[in-house]
């Protein structure tokens, strides 16, 4: 199985909980393609959202998706990357995601080695 983000963006600032009724009123087409779902992460102005899947590809959440008349503009397969160093905050209310577009393909191991030598500024603007 993959992990699988969506992103969701919206013109207007929607309600999340109107999307929310959309995906569980259509929650037959995840278990279709086997898709589960596991995290939303929604804006504060109510205009982008990422969620969270886990899937045998990204083009069974695509399917699921779109079978339901659920708006999304991508969908691609990620891997959670996250140095052995670093303290898991469980209980924050909000997080900052932060979107990076590298010009060529980047491994797993030299985006940690780089987070990890960031770390101190990370520690400082705390």
């Amino acid at each position: 199985m993959e992990l699988v983000l969506v992103e969701r963006r919206f013109e207007q600032p929607i309600d999340f909980q109107d999307i929310q009724r959309q995906e569980t009123a259509a929650s037959w087409c995840l278990d279709t393609y086997n898709v589960r779902f596991l995290k939303t992460f929604f804006s504060r102005d109510g205009r982008r959202m990422l969620c969270l899947y886990e899937a045998p590809d990204a083009e069974a959440v695509r399917l699921a998706e779109e079978q339901a008349k659920v708006p999304f503009e991508h969908a691609w397969t990620c891997q959670l990357l996250q140095s052995e160093n670093v303290t898991t905050h469980a209980t924050a209310r909000e997080y900052v995601i932060v979107e990076r577009s590298f010009p060529s393909p980047m491994t797993a191991e030299y985006i940690l080695t780089a987070f990890c030598g960031a770390r101190s500024c990370f520690e400082l603007h705390r």
